[in-house]
């Protein structure tokens, strides 16, 4: 079948956070395409496009995954592959995978099937790659094999394909496509007990981060909101402050949106340096 897309990844696209969102945005803009998801079995599943196919997979290395067995990596690879022919419906014309997220499926797929991989490099794998057993392989093996293989490495800047040291002949820069807004956010009296809101996933590092602004916020009878989907974390890891509160994530991000355009004097983006 044309124009035919596989996602390889360990969770959907789907409106909300991170990559996960970018991904939908990208494959919900194209047109006369049939879109396949290959991902990790997931629990609740969200509100996505009915003519998208999703097809679930068990992981391909956890706990019991067997390091020391030379042919274990193969043989696990070739029994999900047999999965994802059964259930099927058509050869892809294409391969999109997020690096370091089952791209070793997506290699393997993409050799197997003779189409090309499409790399998308949105952060380090080194950082989201957390089963050790894993990161073991992409370290001695698999990166290089990836990363040669791949018809086209689409990094988020060029300063992460320099990272990988990417070949610059098949590496093109991929910004996020943002949500887009047609509002437009004027002073509002309110803005005079400042309203400061954090919009995203939850990482334990921000924690002093939330303290400080919670802290210097009380000083001027102001408040922090924070919308992230692990409230019950956030609430135990940066305690007890009346000025904070905690909303789950809306429906839309167009909601999140509007929220922060009629209520918020300010945005908070955590950042190391």
């Amino acid at each position: 079948m044309h124009n035919h897309i596989i996602f390889i990844g360990t969770t959907l696209p789907s409106p909300g956070f991170g990559s996960a969102v970018v991904f939908y945005r990208h494959l919900k803009r194209l047109k006369g395409w049939k879109i396949t998801l290959i991902v990790n079995e997931q629990g609740n599943k969200p509100n996505l496009p009915i003519e998208w196919d999703i097809i679930e997979v068990p992981e391909l290395i956890n706990k019991s995954f067997k390091r020391r067995i030379p042919f274990a990596l193969n043989f696990r690879l070739n029994k999900i592959r047999t999965l994802i022919d059964k259930k099927l419906k058509n050869k892809p014309s294409i391969i999109i995978n997020q690096f370091g997220k089952n791209s070793i499926l997506a290699c393997y797929s993409s050799k197997k099937w003779k189409v090309p991989l499409n790399l998308v490099m949105h952060d380090q794998w080194e950082i989201w790659v957390k089963n050790g057993i894993e990161a073991n392989y992409m370290k001695k093996r698999w990166e290089k094999k990836i990363l040669d293989h791949a018809s086209v490495l689409l990094p988020i800047s060029e300063e992460l394909g320099d990272y990988y040291k990417t070949v610059k002949r098949k590496t093109k820069v991929l910004k996020p496509i943002p949500e887009g807004f047609d509002g437009f956010v004027g002073w509002k009296d309110n803005f005079k007990k400042p309203v400061i809101v954090y919009s995203g996933s939850y990482h334990t590092p921000y924690v002093e981060i939330f303290r400080l602004v919670a802290e210097s916020l009380e000083r001027f009878n102001g408040k922090l909101i924070i919308i992230t989907k692990k409230n019950d974390l956030a609430k135990k890891e940066i305690g007890h402050f009346s000025n904070v509160e905690y909303i789950n994530p809306f429906k839309t991000n167009k909601g999140i949106l509007n929220f922060i355009a009629n209520n918020a004097s300010c945005l908070l983006i955590p950042g190391f340096f």
